[in-house]
């Protein structure tokens, strides 16, 4: 797991729990060619963006077909001593053939990184281009944020009781 890792070295020095970890990767077909098992630009996606930056990116990808591409976000708490949750959030889509032309960022989204490339199945336009309720259908990052709420949800002994909890028992 991308964050596994990282989580389980900083919880040594942990005090204050639950602790959070996210990271996010992109993997492109055209940098793959071992099927769908793809590794590239993964682990490293920030700096593929830093070294060669979207334009270095498309021009490397040319007018290549292979433009399918996956966005995971990766999600970890720390909880306790040994106890860890994880949440994963993917998207798929394609990387476009231009860079988004972005005058204005708009409110909600984030206009940089991969997202001036990126188009997610079902949409017609980048990430950096949707309005914030567009983007909402296809944030990574949210996904993975619900699934690992929805993983710290699922141990009762580990969360909190409501009043919700003791009303849900008297019905």
């Amino acid at each position: 797991k991308l964050v596994s890792l990282p989580l389980k070295t900083v919880s040594r020095f942990i005090n204050t729990v639950p602790y959070v970890i996210e990271d996010t990767t992109l993997f492109v077909e055209f940098f793959n060619r071992n099927g769908d098992n793809w590794e590239l630009p993964g682990l490293d996606t920030k700096r593929w963006l830093r070294q060669m930056g979207l334009d270095g990116f498309l021009d490397i990808m040319g007018s290549t077909n292979k433009r399918k591409a996956r966005f995971v976000s990766q999600t970890g708490a720390y909880i306790k001593a040994n106890k860890y949750c994880y949440g994963r959030g993917e998207v798929f889509g394609t990387i476009a053939y231009k860079k988004a032309e972005i005058v204005t960022q708009k409110y909600g989204t984030y206009p940089f990184f991969f997202h001036l490339l990126f188009i997610p199945e079902g949409a017609d336009k980048t990430l950096a281009e949707m309005d914030m309720y567009e983007y909402a259908q296809y944030d990574y990052m949210r996904k993975s944020i619900i699934q690992l709420i929805e993983e710290l949800s699922n141990d009762p002994f580990q969360r909190q009781l409501t009043l919700f909890d003791f009303m849900q028992e008297e019905i």
